[in-house]
């Protein structure tokens, strides 16, 4: 019998379009708190977790305001992550890979609104978890740290192991836990590594002989 492989993930950018919902919800927030930002919020910061996204954009002045802008945040982004889009072929692609792979999500969104927007759209099936950073018992914890302890606990083999996403954070990830790497052009991030394999869209990644 065929050993599975291990697919982990991004969520964001890779699985999702949620930048629209992200930037409304953002810019929302800061408007019932009367902050204006210090720079426009483009699809490059979509990624990080939210406080690195708002330090990116809140004026110095207004950073001691960083929790209530998330409370606002969140309040209403409740009621607009499930309008995020799939990218073109995701369904499909998942269905076919979970035959033969054991998917896992990796991501820096929290656990509740990953399940909450995963769930609206019907692919949780496909998934053996869903790994989120705000689940981590350690409060310094990364995307690599999540994934290390993924690989470590379940004893995972790293050389049957890889990661699908769209940014340096990714890219690190992988790295770091020495499994192989896939970037997904068709994201938000930029991979400043001429190491990697490039992925031009989701529905190529049946065309990648080591997942199927």
């Amino acid at each position: 019998m065929t050993k599975k492989r291990n697919v982990f993930f991004d969520l964001d950018g890779t699985i999702i379009d949620s930048f629209p919902e992200i930037e409304y919800c953002i810019v929302k927030a800061l408007e019932e708190l009367n902050i204006e930002m210090d720079k426009d919020l483009t699809r490059s910061m979509i990624g990080p977790p939210l406080d690195e996204i708002l330090r990116e954009i809140v004026p110095k002045k207004n950073l001691d305001q960083i929790v209530d802008i998330k409370k606002a945040y969140f309040k209403i982004y409740e009621n607009f992550c499930e309008s995020s889009k799939l990218y073109n072929g995701v369904r499909i692609v998942l269905e076919r890979l979970s035959q033969k792979n054991n998917l896992y999500v990796l991501t820096n969104k929290s656990e509740h609104f990953s399940k909450k927007i995963i769930n609206s759209k019907k692919i949780s099936s496909f998934f053996v978890d869903i790994l989120c950073v705000d689940t981590s018992e350690d409060s310094l914890s990364s995307k690599s740290k999540v994934l290390e302890s993924r690989i470590i606990n379940c004893k995972l083999s790293p050389k049957d192991s890889f990661l699908i996403g769209d940014s340096m954070s990714d890219f690190n990830a992988s790295s770091h836990n020495k499994i192989e790497f896939f970037f997904a052009t068709w994201g938000y991030g930029e991979c400043l590594s001429d190491k990697v394999n490039e992925v031009k869209s989701f529905k190529d990644l049946l065309n990648i002989s080591l997942l199927n």
